[in-house]
Order: C-alpha cells, then sequence, then structure tokens
C-alpha cells in the first residue's frame, strides 16, 4: 500500500537522502545538480526542510511503500500572492506508473487549496513527454512559456499550470 505523508523537522536525513537520489536518477529533470546539492551543509537542508513542514507557505510531502520512501514533491507558495510552485518532483524508477506520483499531487494541491493558494504551476523539461503528459492527467495546462530550467546544460522546459477550484 502507498501512503503519502508531510515532511516533519526530524526528516532532514530522509529529505536529503531522497533528494540526491532524485538528482543522480532524473539529472535533466531538475534544474538543481546532484554535484551542488551534495555540498550542501547539513544546516542548508535541515533550514529547507523546517520552512515546509508547517504553516501555509510550503509544504513537502514523502511517499512510502512498505515503509520505504518512494518518491518526494513539494509545493511553495509565491511571496506575497496566492499562487504556488510544484517543485521537487520524483518518484523511484520501480514505483513510477503507480498511484504515488498521483497521491503526491493530490495531497500537495489539498493542501493548497486550504492554504488559500488559488493557483499552481510546475516547469518540466520540453522533452519529457511522459512528465508532461501525466501533469496533464492531474489537470495542468502548458501555458505556451518557455524556460529556461538550467541554462549551463542547455535544459529548456515548459511551464504548466493548474487553477485550483473554490
Amino acid at each position: 500500500m502507498i501512503t503519502c505523508r508531510r515532511a516533519t523537522d526530524t526528516d532532514v536525513a530522509l529529505f536529503k537522502e531522497i533528494r540526491l537520489k532524485a538528482l543522480i536518477d532524473s539529472p535533466d529533470a531538475f534544474g538543481s545538480t546532484y554535484e551542488s546539492a551534495s555540498k550542501r551543509s547539513d544546516q542548508s537542508w535541515q533550514e529547507q526542510l523546517s520552512a515546509t513542514t508547517a504553516g501555509s507557505d510550503r509544504n513537502t510531502q514523502f511517499a512510502f511503500q512498505d515503509g520505504h520512501c518512494i518518491g518526494l514533491a513539494a509545493v511553495y507558495r509565491l511571496p506575497s500572492t496566492l499562487e504556488a510552485e510544484l517543485l521537487m518532483m520524483w518518484v523511484a524508477p520501480p514505483h513510477r506508473g503507480t498511484r504515488a506520483a498521483s497521491m503526491l499531487i493530490t495531497n500537495l494541491l489539498q493542501w493548497a487549496k486550504e492554504s488559500g493558494i488559488e493557483q499552481v504551476s510546475l516547469e518540466v523539461t520540453d522533452s519529457n513527454s511522459r512528465a508532461i503528459s501525466f501533469y496533464q492527467t492531474q489537470g495542468f495546462n502548458p501555458t505556451g512559456e518557455e524556460v529556461a530550467i538550467d541554462s549551463d546544460r542547455n535544459l529548456k522546459g515548459i511551464r504548466m499550470v493548474k487553477l485550483l477550484p473554490e
């Protein structure tokens, strides 16, 4: 059975482990790199996680199956707005195509709606057709805007957005 839950302040080692796994597994899916993330201090990881464990500005969720963490995603509210951004979305390869990704999205969008957020956007690498299709099944629509995911690695993407119902 797959379950999801919000991160807590005690999850910093798990957060770091899963984020680094994601960056190794899918380097072209993220603007961050394993090389830069692996050099971050423990305090930096703790500060990032702590900012997402409570309140209505940020939320990081983990997905689990049989006690093992199999996925990660977060929503961060954009400053002084009713908009937020979906970030760090990743599910371990053996669990792709299961309910893990949709459960992470469902939990985060429900939290966003309860937090007064009206719109959630994301950036996805334009070559990742599987992710684009998945996000469309979750109600995200391409805006037509192209974005630079990481200009140093020539990664380009598209912006997608979902309006949250009232």
